[in-house]
């Protein structure tokens, strides 16, 4: 018999005479029947969901006693562990986007927590940090949530949550101090943050606050779209939207590649589809207004993919089941004036963007990636040539950049990142 073999054996001889000698704690029972359209069902670990009685901690600690027991006797653990340490402890970075004349990327030097995020003025540069959330908690139970810039590259807003939950809360940090500024805003959740283009506030959706003791128990409805102004507190922040007929309904905000224009995704629960409301910013600005119906249907999928002064451009499933691209004229908005761009294909438009004058269309073929260029009026340009069958995602950017960056990873490569000239396709290796 090898060695491998005899290793395997000795460990299973082990792993069995620990199960075998194992005494699980005792759980109490109580009498609890509740009655269900007439069924009585028992439930006599009822007690139990009360997570913060101490009964419950003394009990969930005893069965970690005792799993941990089991699991420190197994002796392919700390091998199996090394082994995947090892594996996983590789430099990792994530797709720059730039703002205000800076690029910003995430960086993971291999083991961290949390993925860093760092920014520099020319990719060759050695990056500054704009925030570690390693460095939020010293015991690691404060996760960053979301990031969003200003677009003169002055500020960053910025998303956290404690212990686990969706709770999130927002604070923002003056990118040239490294300091926090005094605005926090509280009971955000399933939300980012969209600034104006004059970077003096910024979109964000919230929930009312929960009742005393509720806030991890209670549903949340009536999520509500405000605007924040820098330097003010959060009870001064206006209300933008609102949908007093569904409580279900929820509101994620976008502001246009120029700055004139607010767009609204309304969503419902997790299905994949949507309504979208528009407002116009006068002088790259919130001064209030009423957003307006673009489709409140809720029958198909409705992505922005872009805008530019009066073109919005979605993604959308509506009558092609396997997606399209439509620009929509804002100055006539009707459905029946929706003109569509990138005709459905026969592989599945997952995603598309507007970068640089062109649309990014990226497909789903033999499940591998596959990306499309074309102009905004649809006259097809090129095929992003890949490194290879794999996957690709990234294309972001604005209608005036001249360049994006997209990741690349397959079943045998690692991912990478590239930088692609929009004009004229080159593309080059930004790290990997």
């Amino acid at each position: 018999m090898s060695k491998t073999l005899l290793i395997a054996a000795a460990a299973m001889i082990a792993t069995t005479a620990n199960a075998q000698s194992m005494t699980y704690p005792e759980t109490r029972k109580v009498e609890q029947v509740d009655t269900y359209h007439g069924t009585k069902v028992a439930d006599p670990y009822r007690w139990l969901e009360d997570d913060n009685s101490a009964e419950t901690k003394e009990w969930v600690k005893a069965q970690n006693a005792i799993t941990n027991r089991y699991l420190e006797a197994l002796p392919q653990r700390l091998p199996t562990r090394k082994l995947y340490t090892d594996l996983y402890n590789f430099e990792k970075f994530g797709i720059p986007f730039s703002e205000g004349g800076k690029y910003f990327y995430t960086r993971n030097d291999g083991l961290q927590q949390q993925s860093v995020l760092y920014m520099v003025k020319n990719l060759k540069d050695t990056p500054q940090i704009a925030i570690d959330p390693n460095t939020l908690s010293k015991d690691g139970t404060v996760a960053l949530t979301g990031t969003a810039v200003s677009r003169d590259g002055k500020y960053l807003a910025y998303g956290v949550a404690s212990g686990g939950s969706d709770w999130q809360e927002w604070k923002v940090r003056d990118l040239t101090t490294g300091k926090d500024l005094a605005d926090i805003i509280k009971w955000v959740k399933f939300s980012s943050a969209a600034w104006t283009a004059d970077g003096k506030g910024f979109f964000y959706s919230r929930y009312d606050a929960p009742k005393e003791g509720a806030a991890l128990t209670g549903a949340n409805y009536n999520q509500k779209l405000y605007y924040h102004r820098l330097g003010t507190t959060q009870d001064k922040d206006l209300l933008v939207h609102q949908d007093v007929l569904d409580k279900e309904r929820g509101f994620s905000a976008s502001v246009s590649d120029d700055g004139k224009l607010l767009v609204i995704y309304v969503w419902k629960g997790s299905a994949r589809k949507n309504g979208l409301l528009w407002l116009p910013l006068k002088g790259n600005a919130y001064t209030g207004g009423t957003p307006q119906a673009l489709t409140l249907t809720f029958d198909a999928e409705y992505s922005p993919a872009g805008s530019n002064g009066n073109t919005l451009w979605i993604r959308t499933d509506a009558g092609t089941p396997r997606g399209s691209v439509v620009a929509v004229d804002l100055t006539k908005p009707d459905r029946k004036n929706w003109k569509t761009i990138v005709a459905e294909q026969k592989e599945a438009l997952t995603s598309a963007s507007v970068v640089g004058g062109q649309v990014f269309a990226q497909y789903l073929k033999d499940a591998a990636s596959l990306v499309r260029v074309h102009t905004v009026a649809g006259k097809p340009v090129r095929e992003v040539a890949l490194p290879g069958v794999g996957t690709a995602s990234g294309f972001g950017g604005r209608y005036d950049r001249a360049e994006t960056f997209f990741s690349y990873t397959s079943l045998t490569t690692p991912a990478a990142i590239y930088r692609m000239d929009v004009k004229t396709g080159n593309v080059t290796l930004f790290k990997k």
